[in-house]
């Protein structure tokens, strides 16, 4: 009994023990963000944003982190245009988009996926919904990767992209509230804002508000003036007078302006998009003639894309189609749209079918956003390569060539000659980040004599790092009016790499380094190698390539003997994918006097066609019959003469 009585009681315990610890977790996550929400439910939303950023530092301390205070915050403070707490609104969004947090805030980062979804590839938003069911801990950094590399300049705390996606969303709340069908609690027009942002131009319409076109029918059918009246009556009797708003977006698409239109089905109904004027016309004003002998679904096309003519060409090239029907009305023995109804319910499905299928929206951009409003970018051709160091150690080598706004080459061979760039100085630096995305370390570039506008960096390779920043900032120029002294920044991103085995007893090769001959540079041997890096190559011109063997076997002589095996393979794109057809193959023996060998090659680009190529290398160790390939893409440029320019 005693020992019964005794169980129970560390039952007891052990269940206090349990709640007590779940309730201090459960303090411990909600109290900041609860007291927020209290003070700002009373109006005190700058004491709330104090708070949250008060609690993100406590949490922060311990390791913790909470997607509700980071995502309230900056959905307060953009919604009030705070510009003053927009920094630390990015800041608290990285921190609580964390993978410590996703476990315990499923529901949250749910919340916050359905609202990137709009801006999303289809891809990747299947992507983050499997990752999102699967409780996999890498979804938060793919969040942050997502937002990092649409920053404009990565080199501040502020994320301009992250906090216009989120003042987007706090105007559409506030603008488009026909009804709350979006993610954002917004009619349709609030989902395309959020995507596109504000349109170039935009029209409010009432459809059928100007009757002139049913008169221009009435005459055209030579209806008695007596007549006209009731005749304008049979036709208002499909007309709705839907309202209707046109919005459109000319720099999504340079070739054709993308169109969106907004109102009810067939004038009734949810307020919502539409993908053809079509919609706003009732069905039945089709299925048959008025006792003049006229489709009345056919005045309400003319009428309706009469009225929208003068805003796009699209709309008035409907007009003169269905004009050109109106003109065979009166004359005998021509069926025509207005007074064959078979013609009009076909001319009906055809322009549906065509605005359905509209190619301009079909491949439209996922979003809009002009990062001009911000820095003024430039190119930054930038490479990265694996090497393994002296003491056989992984590293990564990565070189940048950049130049100021106002050049405009971009082959690095001319960017590393040119005497004519503005006076600007170059400064490079790599942000390192780690599987949640948080910076571990930041280094800068290694100058190198006589090539200010190139960066180089040699860091060593581990398995923490999966996200490397490149960035070129451009400073100091006295002639900046075409900048509007907006920052200038160039940047190129990498993901994860392998790492290269430092196992002394298997083979290993460099990633294939290619580009072009630098010795007619000055100082070409300050260069890492004895290649300018780049994968664009003119044609005639040389490719120059370079590699390092490492771990080679060593016969009883002190010698290793290996074949370099190199083909030229020609990529033809065929649909989504290529075509692969190899052209060249050569094969080289070589000599080694150690283990570890630095060879580089050349291959005339004379007799190859401007396109896109791979180099394929494979090392093959004569000795332990151990091989490794490598493979290097490259597009050959058409050469530009006097002639052509």
């Amino acid at each position: 009994m005693r020992e019964t009585i005794l169980t129970a009681l560390i039952i007891f315990f052990s269940l206090s023990s349990l709640t007590s610890s779940l309730s201090i977790a459960q303090s411990k996550f909600g109290s900041y963000y609860e007291r927020g929400k209290d003070k700002l439910a009373s109006g005190d939303w700058q004491t709330a944003l104090e708070i949250w950023f008060e609690g993100k530092q406590h949490l922060e301390e311990r390791g913790e982190s909470d997607p509700r205070i980071a995502l309230s915050f900056i959905e307060l403070a953009t919604d009030r245009q705070a510009e003053q707490y927009y920094e630390k609104a990015s800041n608290l969004y990285y921190w609580g988009i964390s993978q410590n947090s996703l476990e315990n805030f499923k529901k949250d980062f749910e919340k916050e996926v359905e609202r990137i979804s709009p801006i999303l590839k289809k891809t990747e938003y299947e992507d983050w919904k499997s990752d999102l069911k699967k409780g996999w801990p890498g979804l938060p950094a793919k969040i942050k990767t997502f937002w990092l590399e649409k920053d404009p300049d990565p080199t501040t705390s502020l994320n301009e992209r992250l906090i216009e996606h989120w003042e987007r969303i706090a105007y559409a709340r506030k603008n488009f509230k026909k009804n709350r069908n979006t993610v954002y609690d917004t009619d349709d027009r609030g989902l395309i804002y959020v995507k596109y942002g504000e349109p170039e131009n935009k029209r409010e319409v009432i459809l059928g508000d100007n009757s002139a076109e049913i008169y221009n029918v009435a005459w055209q059918y030579n209806i008695s003036p007596r007549e006209k009246g009731e005749f304008r009556v049979a036709i208002e009797n499909y007309l709705n007078y839907p309202d209707c708003e046109v919005w459109t977006y000319r720099l999504l698409n340079l070739q054709e302006p993308i169109i969106y239109l907004f109102g009810r089905d067939e004038g009734n109904g949810p307020f919502g998009l539409r993908t053809s004027i079509e919609e706003f016309i009732p069905e039945r004003a089709f299925r048959g003639t008025n006792r003049w002998g006229v489709v009345p679904g056919a005045v309400l096309q003319l009428l309706y894309y009469s009225e929208l003519s003068f805003f796009d060409m699209s709309f008035s090239s409907r007009v003169n189609e269905l004009d050109q029907n109106l003109a065979l009305a009166t004359r005998p023995f021509k069926s025509n749209a207005f007074s064959n109804r078979s013609i009009a319910k076909g001319l009906h499905i055809k322009f549906r079918v065509v605005d359905a299928d509209s190619p301009a929206k079909r491949n439209a951009p996922k979003e809009q956003f002009d990062p001009g409003k911000y820095i003024t970018s430039f190119p930054l051709v930038s490479n990265r390569t694996r090497f393994l160091d002296k003491r056989n150690k992984p590293i990564l080598v990565f070189m940048a060539f950049a130049f100021p706004p106002q050049a405009v080459k971009t082959d690095p061979l001319k960017i590393m000659q040119s005497d004519a760039l503005p006076d600007y100085k170059l400064s490079f630096s790599l942000q390192l980040r780690d599987a949640d995305m948080k910076i571990t370390d930041q280094v800068f570039a290694q100058p190198i004599a006589d090539f200010d506008n190139t960066g180089f960096f040699k860091i060593p390779h581990d398995d923490t790092q999966v996200h490397y920043t490149l960035v070129a900032v451009a400073s100091g120029s006295e002639d900046d009016s075409l900048t509007q002294n907006l920052p200038k920044v160039g940047k190129v991103f990498f993901e994860k790499v392998d790492l290269l085995n430092s196992d002394p007893e298997k083979l290993e090769v460099s990633d294939l380094v290619i580009g072009v001959d630098p010795s007619n540079l000055p100082n070409a041997e300050m260069l890492p190698f004895p290649v300018v890096q780049t994968d664009k190559i003119w044609q005639g011109d040389v490719l120059q390539v370079f590699l390092e063997v490492y771990h080679l076997k060593i016969d009883e002589k002190g010698f290793g003997h290996f074949n370099l095996d190199s083909r030229i393979i020609r990529l033809k794109k065929k649909g989504k994918k290529f075509e692969r057809r190899e052209l060249v193959a050569t094969s080289f023996e070589f000599n080694s006097t150690g283990s570890t060998v630095k060879e580089d090659f050349r291959i005339s680009m004379a007799n190859y066609n401007p396109g896109n190529y791979e180099l394929e290398v494979e090392i093959s160790d004569k000795i332990s019959g151990e091989k490794k390939k490598r493979v290097a893409a490259f597009e050959i440029k058409e050469k530009i003469t006097s002639s052509m320019k």
